[in-house]
């Protein structure tokens, strides 16, 4: 069951086709054998598994092929964003919100552990300091500010305005507008918590 959930998996990842998803029991509907051109299919299906395009782009085919041979796994975070999706599609908008979340915090800590360990810093050092500042807030802030030259998301006044005006409500977008123009203000206001 391990390796058809790996299989599932990296075809999940290169063809992004959200109803993939991996099998608590083995239920397969459809087969396509390349070389003799031939399907062969039986009933039944279970979640994870519904008809799918028989004949995939060629990249596609490359790619899936190269990933099995090399026996490399789909990075986690592109599993969980087609989960979200798989979710949304669902109407499960809370699953899909919670499960995006952790696909971003996974890259956000990728991204700081890449750059620690280009500045040198030992592997434990970097999950000691991702240990003290766990919340997202602080990997945003304060470890990213020390792994990208004093730079943060944080900082991204074009980000966090573009931010603002598609997630705030029309009466705190009034309310900071003001701030965002002047940053040491927006620091200092009382806009609601992002």
């Amino acid at each position: 069951m391990r390796v058809i959930n790996y299989v599932l998996d990296v075809y999940r990842s290169i063809t992004a086709e959200r109803h993939v998803e991996r099998l608590a029991r083995m239920l397969v509907t459809r087969i396509y054998f390349a070389d003799s051109n031939l399907v062969y299919e039986s009933v039944g299906i279970e979640s994870g598994l519904g008809s799918a395009m028989v004949n995939r782009p060629r990249r596609e085919i490359d790619q899936f092929a190269e990933m099995l041979a090399a026996g490399r796994a789909p990075e986690r975070h592109v599993l969980l964003f087609h989960s979200a999706y798989s979710a949304l599609d669902r109407g499960q908008n809370l699953l899909a919100a919670v499960v995006a979340f952790q696909a971003q915090e996974i890259i956000i800590e990728k991204h700081l552990r890449d750059g620690y360990a280009s500045q040198g810093t030992p592997d434990a050092e970097v999950t000691n300091r991702l240990k003290t500042y766990h919340r997202t807030k602080d990997r945003l802030t304060t470890l990213s500010r020390e792994v990208f030259g004093g730079r943060s998301i944080a900082d991204d006044v074009l980000f966090w305005d573009s931010f603002m005006a598609q997630r705030l409500q029309p009466e705190a977008k009034r309310r900071c507008a003001p701030r965002r123009r002047d940053r040491q203000r927006r620091s200092e206001a009382a806009c609601p918590a992002l």
